[in-house]
């Protein structure tokens, strides 16, 4: 029988690619219900017999989402491997190894006694799954900052759950995201270190058992437990004593929309702050059209960072890694189709001054012209009433003016206290009202400055806005669930509830087909415009369009409540009044 294993596992070798093989071995002995109940591993080399390891998707995910770190002199451990397939504009690649005899090393010393290795000359160390190997952890990174350059950037990863080779006697640590943070910043400083812990229980078991990331979903691997992390990421700059402190950082998330992004940072670069006093940092949310490319080729007066996503992961997850990676004292989120004035953030600014208290301050949102249809139309008059209000009354009131909406600001520090956004659960809907209501519920008060304008283009096209409204409908639902202070507060499905049955019922199986439902009230809407005198028609057609939002919403809150008298009890009609926000 073993020769013949032998001759069959040569044929697959010599017939079949990798990934073949590597499908192959995972339809051979299926990782399905065979995790646990186990006390061997379904691979003994991390997965990698099947597909890729899971902590190398983490891994490379970090790289590609820091691209733009990886340029000039960039120094690797081992092999020059993630420069090559990550860097920009390298102009040289160096590799450090311990042992002499590596052919790619260029320079070969123990990270932990580098004395003899160069200071100031790297722009970029790529340092991925090496400290846990090395016993004077302190030491390895005291040298890693002096061979970095001013300025210059350390990408760092270790894993907060990993077996142990057995073949190797130097691993040795496990991390946590708190202590990763604590060691790095005792050497980079303060304000200079961002660590992120990635994974959950799921990707820890898996990892465990030797499955490889093939063999998990893109929502189970994105999925962020604080509780079970499995790698630990780090991003460290070394201080440039010449480079003055940035007082706001404007974070930009963004997808697909590269030609609205130029003109906001062109406005934003055109402000009447010194260009050293603020930064804009854009995050390119997995978009296909270029973005990133147009960004590498503008040329700004200002300070710009980029951060690539290589897959579109959301807008909150998108914020959170743009407040890691900027640097200023006040963070403002800013949308990409958003025109920004020349005053826009030294209103922010200034507001923040008057105020000793850590606070959120907000300004007003402007419909820059007509919305690519009329649910934009109608969601730009949305914001021309709750504005109004605020202009003539600046008082917020809670739970409506709670929410971090772009043109919104807060210190970095108040941001990181609360953990950020919430991205395990409103990944792309109600995660600005999700942290407001925390950020409420920790005291901090929301002020609202008149000054601190801009004006919105309103860039979202028909089939988006449904998916919004789906999606959103099932974040309500989460939203509820997760701040329970808000059932019998907010309107939003009270009527439905308070309807007759008969009603109530029609809308649950009207919303059960929300495609059709949206189709046949466009029809409605068609033939109001071709049957009614004008004014007439605009306000059937505003009748219309609010009863197809409701019920694509209904669509995604009945969905993600399972059953009506659920959806009834974290819905029930208002029994509370609005409350000031101050």
């Amino acid at each position: 029988m073993q020769p013949l294993r032998q001759w069959i596992r040569q044929w697959i070798r010599r017939t079949f690619s990798v990934s073949t093989r590597h499908r192959i071995r995972r339809v051979i002995r299926p990782a399905f219900m065979g995790t646990l109940r186990r006390t061997t591993p379904i691979s003994p080399i991390w997965g990698f017999d099947r597909g890729n390891a899971v902590d190398r998707f983490y891994i490379e995910r970090f790289l590609a989402q820091h691209r733009s770190d990886i340029t000039g002199r960039v120094l690797e451990v081992q092999s020059p491997a993630y420069t090559q397939r990550f860097g920009t504009a390298v102009t040289r690649s160096d590799v450090l190894d311990i042992a002499a005899a590596n052919p790619l090393a260029t320079l070969v010393a123990d990270l932990a006694a580098a004395d003899a290795l160069p200071s100031d000359a790297m722009d970029c160390f790529v340092l991925t799954q090496t400290l846990h190997l090395i016993h004077d952890l302190r030491g390895a990174l005291h040298h890693a900052h002096r061979m970095l350059k001013p300025g210059g950037v350390l990408l760092a990863t270790i894993p907060a759950v990993s077996r142990i080779d057995p073949d190797s006697k130097a691993d040795q640590w496990r991390m946590t995201p708190a202590s990763a943070e604590r060691l790095f910043t005792e050497v980079f400083g303060p304000g200079q270190v961002s660590v992120q812990g990635h994974g959950n229980v799921l990707t820890c078991i898996a990892f465990l058992a030797g499955m490889a990331a093939q063999e998990l979903s893109t929502r189970e691997l994105n999925h962020v437990d604080d509780a079970f992390p499995m790698l630990i990421t780090i991003r460290a700059v070394k201080a440039d004593p010449e480079r003055k402190p940035v007082d706001i950082s404007v974070v930009i998330p963004t997808y697909n929309r590269s030609h609205a992004l130029a003109k906001c940072i062109t406005s934003l670069c055109a402000q009447d702050l010194d260009a050293h006093r603020h930064e804009i940092v854009v995050v390119v949310d997995g978009s296909t059209d270029g973005t990133g490319a147009m960004l590498k080729g503008l040329n700004t007066a200002c300070r710009l960072t980029v951060v690539e996503q290589p897959e579109n992961l959301g807008q909150a997850t998108s914020m959170n890694a743009g407040v890691r990676a900027a640097t200023g004292r006040i963070v403002l989120f800013i949308d990409d189709d958003m025109h920004c004035p020349p005053t826009l953030l030294s209103a922010h600014l200034a507001a923040h001054a008057q105020r000793s208290d850590a606070s959120v301050v907000f300004g007003p949102i402007l419909a820059s012209g007509p919305g690519e249809d009329f649910s934009s139309s109608q969601l730009a008059a949305s914001f021309d009433v709750k504005f109004s209000r605020l202009m003539n009354d600046p008082t917020p009131i809670w739970p409506g003016d709670a929410v971090l909406m772009p043109n919104t600001s807060l210190s970095r520090e108040l941001f990181a206290s609360v953990g950020g956004f919430d991205t395990a659960n409103f990944a792309r809907r109600r995660f600005d009202e999700e942290l407001g209501l925390r950020l409420w519920r920790s005291a901090v008060r929301f002020v609202f400055a008149p000054d601190a304008q801009t004006s919105h283009a309103w860039q979202k096209g028909a089939v988006q806005m449904r998916h919004d409204w789906i999606e959103g409908g099932a974040a309500l639902v989460r939203l509820h669930r997760k701040h329970p202070e808000l059932i019998g507060v907010r309107p939003t499905f009270g009527k439905l509830l308070a309807a007759p049955p008969w009603k109530r019922r029609m809308s649950a199986a009207a919303s059960n087909f929300p495609r059709l439902t949206g189709w046949s009230i466009d029809a409605l809407m068609l033939a109001a415009r071709l049957v009614a005198s004008s004014d007439k028609a605009a306000r059937r057609e505003q009748q219309l369009q609010s009863a197809k939002v409701a019920l694509f919403a209904l669509h995604g809150a009945l969905r993600e409540a399972g059953r009506w008298s659920e959806f009834a009890r974290l819905f029930k009609p208002d029994t509370h009044t609005p409350r000031s926000l101050q």
